[in-house]
C-alpha cells in the first residue's frame, strides 16, 4: 500500500494538535464510515492500520489525540445506509452516525449535546 499522507500533511495536523493543546481543547479524531465499495478501492491505498501508523500514532501526534473514535466499518454491508452513490450517507445513516456521536462525545467531554429537531 501506498502511504498517501505526507509529512506536510502530519506537520498542518501536528499544528492544530499544539493549538488545541495550548488552549486546553480536547481532541476526538473520528474515521467516518465508508461503504464496502469505497473501503475496497481505498485500501487500494492506504488501510486503517496504515493511517494510525502515519498519522495516529506519528511521534508529534501521539499523546495529543485524546481519543479515535473508527466508525469505517460501522455500516460496512448495510447499503441501506448510504445513497446511491455509495459514498454519503442517506438520512437514516446520517441520523444513525450522529446517535453514535452523540453517544460517544459527550462521553469524553462530559457536556451533553443536543439533539436537533
Amino acid at each position: 500500500n501506498q502511504n498517501p499522507i505526507d509529512e506536510t500533511s502530519v506537520l498542518y495536523f501536528k499544528k492544530i494538535l499544539e493549538l488545541c493543546q495550548e488552549r486546553g481543547l480536547k481532541v476526538v479524531t473520528v474515521q467516518s464510515p465508508i461503504s464496502l465499495r469505497d473501503r475496497t478501492r481505498v485500501k487500494l491505498y492506504i488501510t486503517s492500520k496504515g493511517l494510525k501508523r502515519a498519522v495516529l500514532d506519528h511521534p508529534d501526534c501521539r499523546g495529543r489525540i485524546d481519543r479515535h473514535l473508527d466508525y469505517e466499518r460501522t455500516f460496512v454491508g448495510r447499503g441501506r445506509f448510504f445513497r446511491a452513490d455509495g459514498q454519503h450517507l442517506s438520512i437514516r445513516g446520517s441520523r444513525r452516525f450522529v446517535q453514535l456521536l452523540t453517544r460517544d462525545i459527550p462521553e469524553l467531554t462530559g457536556e451533553a449535546l443536543e439533539e436537533s429537531p
